[in-house]
């Protein structure tokens, strides 16, 4: 990476980095753009590891949003990533979410129904007679019914990744490893060069537990600095629409296809939240 420059430097490239990668080359963005992942088999990344999952059942408008306008292009995908005639076949099986309703929770997805088909969510309330018919084998005990989200449903990560990242590069996008760049780093800040692993954690998935939302878009101080962490396990089937809000506040300093404003980082240190109720 010795003299080498880049206009923008994406740290991870997962999902959420090689679809913000994709979009902005996508979109038009001139500069150089260079990946940063430190394990490029993706044999521990979070992406693979996912279930990957899709739904459009949330509580907060920005989620539903978000997931419609990435449901779109999971259904397209393999067109938009073709390279060189071939294209990617992410295995997308919409089969339909659905939400297990007891007596506790069933008003919940009652009123989350309602405010979905206001989105244009085609959410449907089903009582035991119906579930029964999308899971025969399932134990009706202490359930009132369910909350059922034809369409969506469920794909292979790897494969949506493989699909990004090729895309990426094919488009100029250079992808890079640490033994590359740790050692410009070191040169750089040398204190970096004395860092030691003392201690580790390990999870399911990562959780902002703020609210159970993402952090997107600029931080507040730290100029030239944006963000996409901490989607408490809907991150994956979010990725289309992130990669394509931070590709146009990057490129154009507004978000225009979703806004995603109410997930900035300010929210936090103003004591604002944004709570997401439907997180598995």
């Amino acid at each position: 990476m010795a003299n080498q420059n880049f206009d923008i430097l994406i740290i991870g490239g997962g999902v959420m980095g090689s679809s913000i990668a994709y979009n902005l080359v996508n979109d038009g963005f001139k500069g150089r753009i260079a990946v940063l992942e430190k394990d490029p088999t993706y044999e521990r990344s979070s992406t693979t590891l996912s279930a990957g999952g899709i739904r459009r059942q949330f509580s907060t408008e920005v989620n539903v949003r978000m997931s419609q306008y990435s449901l779109s292009i999971f259904q397209k995908f393999g067109e938009l990533m073709e390279v060189k005639g071939e294209r990617p076949e992410i295995e997308l099986k919409p089969l339909g979410y659905l939400f297990l309703g007891n007596e506790k929770n069933w008003p919940l997805l009652v009123k989350h129904q309602h405010f979905q088909k206001s989105l244009g969510v085609d959410t449907q309330l089903l009582d035991m007679k119906a579930t029964f018919q999308i899971i025969p084998d399932l134990n009706p005990e202490g359930l009132v019914g369910s909350s059922y989200s034809p369409g969506d449903g469920y794909m292979d990560p790897y494969s949506v990744l493989q699909g990004y990242a090729k895309k990426a590069r094919n488009l100029g996008v250079q992808y890079l490893s640490k033994e590359v760049i740790w050692p410009d780093i070191a040169f750089r800040i040398p204190l970096f060069d004395e860092l030691k692993l003392i201690r580790g954690w390990a999870g399911l998935y990562e959780v902002n537990q703020w609210d159970n939302n993402a952090i997107l878009g600029q931080h507040p101080e730290l100029h030239g600095f944006f963000m996409a962490v901490g989607f408490s396990g809907h991150g994956f089937q979010q990725a289309p629409a992130v990669g394509k809000a931070l590709s146009e506040l990057i490129r154009l300093g507004r978000y225009e296809t979703v806004d995603v404003s109410s997930l900035g980082f300010k929210r936090i240190l103003q004591g604002e939240k944004v709570l997401e109720e439907e997180v598995v």
